[in-house]
């Protein structure tokens, strides 16, 4: 309604706010930018009831306040952005099964995210990146919070991530652990204190680690977290050194997992895909000074996977380097990959007795 203002923006307010339009009304999308927009406050602070309703999304923009004081008992989807709302309670009702909150919604957002943890049981997806202070959920509920939770995506900075954790976690029960999660940390790159508390929180009644991926885009990044010290963290508290059986990396991080896994060696990993974009040697330090590349102890390995990026070196003289600085068993020929290419008969000249190229590779 953000792109009608005046006389057309009242027009449409009334048509639906009309029984025969509102009683039927599905979905309702609102965009509100500006108090002279005074047709959009006033239809959502009426009171009104939407029998019908089943998707509600509201964008909002700037500090001014907007109370959301409808009702909409079949509503299956909510979507706030933007902050300073007035929510109802009868809004969060019990049908929901999504809901998005991106912003600052107003100075109670823990409140509302414990009022729709506590009082949506057939919630499968919560999206919330906003400030969410400490706070412990209601006592009086006789069944776990949001059981059927299937993903759930958090944002947020300082002890907001924690606090969101820990406040869905503190009434699960024995609720199966939510299986898609992705939590946005915006400040700290070290596995101390709050981080490793994140951490804990986020791996949750889960049980071993078998999977790690870390920032397996092509784009190179300006920060990273202290991989050393996470990998340290998941071995010291997770035993994932103890359980990890794949790994996704870049090889511009090729140095900090070889610190990490000197100190605790991934016993059980098997495979490993690397994507080509950059040097072995290079680490996010501010140092210029060259650095040499360090050796990478998997003592399981059996198979790894080679993802050609953007790359300047030419792939043959890559994939050699990568495999002349890998330490593992040596009783077994490694079965050796390589995408997005084709594969030279030389690949692996003097290097067959601990390497050998996957069928597909061989016969390119």
């Amino acid at each position: 309604m953000d792109v009608l203002s005046g006389p057309a923006q009242r027009t449409v307010i009334d048509v639906l706010m009309a029984p025969s339009q509102r009683l039927r009304l599905k979905r309702l999308f609102i965009q509100y930018s500006s108090k002279k927009q005074e047709s959009i406050p006033l239809f959502l602070s009426a009171g009104l009831t939407f029998p019908a309703l089943e998707d509600l999304e509201v964008k909002k923009y700037g500090q001014t306040s907007l109370a959301l004081l409808l009702q909409a008992p079949s509503l299956l989807r909510l979507v706030l952005s933007g902050s300073n709302f007035e929510l109802s309670v009868p809004l969060i009702v019990s049908s929901l099964v999504s809901v998005s909150v991106v912003g600052e919604p107003n100075e109670s957002a823990a409140r509302l995210l414990a009022t729709i943890l506590c009082q949506c049981p057939a919630l499968e997806h919560l999206k919330w990146n906003a400030p969410c202070a400490a706070l412990t959920t209601c006592t009086a509920k006789q069944r776990p919070l949001v059981p059927l939770l299937k993903t759930l995506r958090i944002g947020g900075s300082g002890d907001s991530p924690h606090n969101v954790l820990r406040l869905l976690h503190e009434d699960r029960g024995h609720v199966e652990p939510v299986l898609d999660m992705t939590v946005e940390v915006y400040e700290g790159m070290d596995i101390v204190g709050e981080t490793l508390e994140l951490l804990q929180q986020v791996f949750y009644g889960t049980g071993s680690l078998l999977d790690l991926r870390v920032d397996v885009t092509e784009q190179k990044v300006v920060y990273t977290w202290d991989l050393p010290g996470l990998w340290g963290a998941l071995a010291t508290h997770f035993a994932i050194d103890r359980s990890l059986q794949s790994l996704r990396m870049r090889t511009i991080e090729w140095n900090l997992f070889a610190t990490g896994f000197s100190q605790h060696p991934p016993t059980r990993l098997s495979q490993v895909h690397i994507l080509l974009c950059g040097g072995l040697s290079s680490i996010w330090d501010t140092d210029s000074s060259p650095h040499q590349t360090c050796t990478l102890s998997i003592p399981n390995l059996r198979r790894i996977v080679l993802l050609q990026s953007f790359d300047s070196v030419p792939v043959v003289t890559r994939v050699r380097e990568i495999l002349s600085h890998i330490e593992c068993e040596v009783s077994i020929r490694v079965e050796v990959c390589v995408f997005r290419t084709r594969t030279p008969a030389t690949l692996l000249d003097g290097l067959a007795d601990k390497w050998i190229l996957c069928t597909n590779c061989a016969h390119v």
